[in-house]
């Protein structure tokens, strides 16, 4: 094994890489250890060497110039007699294809890691480098489930000096887009094919596309279409599907036009899942009764059809009861009224009301009015009775649950993968509470734009669309981990900043304000936006005062110039 390479001790071998072997060693000017990418020239001829040279300078030139958390780092390159190698950065974790089980993987691993990439490579294209060869043997995901992208030996960048072989397959073919395996242009568009194939392959732990020959592979990656991911794993949402084979589109045209775009579709379902979790965590009954889907509908009938009407009918039993001999026939029609409640009564509240009436209307006839029956007799009615009622208080818990999962989807807004207001007032509640009990500054932050309208009208609802995915995408990025944002309408948005003083605030809101114009000005969109602000030192009364106070703000705002931020009083 070698010893040196220029400057570089080698400690150990790593493994082998596309284009040679991968070392371990250690930098003795700033102490610290890289990995070495090495590629041996000796046996080739001058051509073969200056075509290789440039092709293995080439993933130092296109990723070195890429400084992002998810693209590999380089350090280095350079040439030792008959050895080029490249010096980058050493991380502890392993590739991405060791990863995937015969059955796949979980999807929110698997959504975590794709939001993760479709970031890396919307970086790269922005700087104008097209990968051409994302898999999973070059996605390395570390311990902290951090993925990083690599590998760029056959990208393409900007006046490069390689020349692309327009008669030799560059890549690996299960991977690639039908441009790029039919020898057409290419552009970032093909990545995205590329990394839907990753994701299917996630998803259901199969390939997409499989030939005995690389003429049958081509024919299947330019004409067929693949089973959906759910049809080989239950557990893939109809919204990853078909954000899945969106990327995976034949056409060039129709799949997402760029990785951000990918990225914020991906961050939605993100959001589905998890939520959808949240939910798993109190009961794990989605399997067992989605059958009580189809007859509970907590909150589908009015109040005064279903709880109190329940109520009177249990009153009317209970007279009933004292004044007849009739005795368990009676006592089990208490479980109508509360069969009714449970399943269709807006508030469990009112459920657990109707549960704890039932129980004592019933201790009441038993302990004063049956005096005719036994001690023993009372006893087996207790122990039949009661069981009953908890009976009912479960499944109307259990059938809540399982409706709130379906009520849940209806809390986003698709086109931004942020709460609508149906699901950021709850939160907001939330931190209400949470202010009460341990005090501390809540601020809350009101977004506006102007024109909005005018730029649907002028150049339709698709250029709002992409303004609205773009204000989006800023949000998210200039946002701490903390915080969170609600779309509340057609173009007002809402961020929550927990534990966040006025300064605080203010600085965040100009940051944004900053950003959104900055951005929007290199856009044919001719909007702006203002932004308004409040910061509560006591708990507000109600949601209705922190979205009224931020929305004056707003409006301040607005009446003072575009692309401004006020603070609310």
């Amino acid at each position: 094994m070698i010893t040196h390479l220029g400057r570089y001790e080698i400690v150990g071998e790593l493994g082998r890489g596309s284009m040679g072997k991968v070392y371990k060693a250690r930098d003795p000017l700033i102490g610290r250890f890289v990995a070495i990418k090495v590629a041996d020239l000796s046996g080739l001829s001058s051509k073969e060497i200056e075509e290789y040279e440039a092709r293995f300078f080439q993933e130092a030139q296109a990723a070195g110039g890429l400084n992002h958390n998810h693209i590999f780092t380089i350090y280095d390159m350079g040439k030792s007699g008959d050895m080029l190698y490249i010096a980058m950065e050493i991380l502890q974790g392993r590739e991405l294809g060791e990863l995937i089980g015969k059955q796949g993987m979980v999807v929110e691993d698997v959504l975590n890691i794709s939001i993760q990439v479709s970031n890396a490579l919307g970086f790269a294209h922005k700087h104008g480098v097209v990968h051409h060869d994302v898999k999973p043997e070059n996605i390395m995901v570390l311990d902290n489930k951090l993925a990083k992208l690599a590998d760029f030996g056959i990208a393409q960048i900007p006046n490069s000096k390689v020349k692309a072989q327009s008669n030799k397959i560059m890549g690996s073919p299960s991977y690639m887009s039908p441009e790029q395996i039919q020898f057409k242009p290419t552009d970032s568009r093909s990545d995205i094919f590329s990394f839907g194939v990753v994701m299917y392959q996630m998803l259901t732990g199969k390939l997409p596309f499989m030939g005995d020959n690389i003429m049958a592979l081509m024919r299947q990656i330019s004409d067929i279409t693949p089973p959906s991911p759910s049809s080989l794993n239950h557990k893939v949402s109809d919204l990853l599907d078909a954000i899945v084979s969106k990327c995976m589109a034949k056409n060039p045209s129709a799949r997402y036009q760029t990785a951000y775009e990918l990225e914020d579709a991906l961050r939605a379902c993100m959001e589905m899942v998890r939520g959808l979790s949240e939910s798993h965590k109190v009961i794990h009954s989605n399997s067992k009764f989605r059958l009580l889907k189809l007859i509970a509908t907590p909150g589908g009938l009015p109040h005064q059809i279903v709880f109190l009407p329940s109520v009177i009918a249990m009153l009317a039993i209970f007279a009933l009861d004292i004044t007849t001999s009739v005795i368990a026939q009676m006592y089990l029609l208490y479980i109508v009224p509360l069969i009714v409640v449970g399943l269709h009564s807006k508030k469990l509240s009112y459920v657990r009301f109707s549960v704890v009436l039932a129980i004592m209307l019933q201790a009441i006839t038993l302990v004063f009015y049956d005096n005719e029956i036994t001690f023993q007799s009372k006893i087996i009615l207790v122990c039949m009775i009661l069981p009953l009622n908890i009976l009912i208080s479960i499944v109307a818990v259990l059938a809540r649950i399982n409706f709130e999962e379906v009520e849940h989807l209806a809390t986003f807004d698709w086109l931004t993968g942020f709460y609508n207001r149906k699901g950021f007032e709850p939160l907001v509640e939330m931190e209400i509470r949470r202010q009460r009990r341990f005090g501390g500054d809540f601020s809350f932050a009101y977004l506006g734009l102007d024109d909005f309208a005018k730029l649907n009208e002028t150049k339709g609802r698709e250029a709002g669309d992409s303004a609205i995915k773009l204000l989006a995408r800023i949000l998210r990025e200039q946002i701490r981990q903390t915080d969170s944002i609600g779309r509340l309408g057609g173009d007002e948005f809402a961020v929550m900043m927990p534990n966040t003083s006025e300064n605080d605030c203010k600085e965040v809101c100009n940051k944004i304000c900053a950003a959104i114009t900055s951005q929007l000005k290199k856009t044919e969109f001719a909007v702006s936006a203002n932004i308004g602000f409040i910061t509560f030192t006591n708990a507000p009364d109600s949601v209705t005062e922190v979205f009224e106070s931020s929305n004056n703000a707003m409006f301040a705002a607005k009446s003072a110039d575009n692309g401004t931020v006020a603070k609310g009083c």
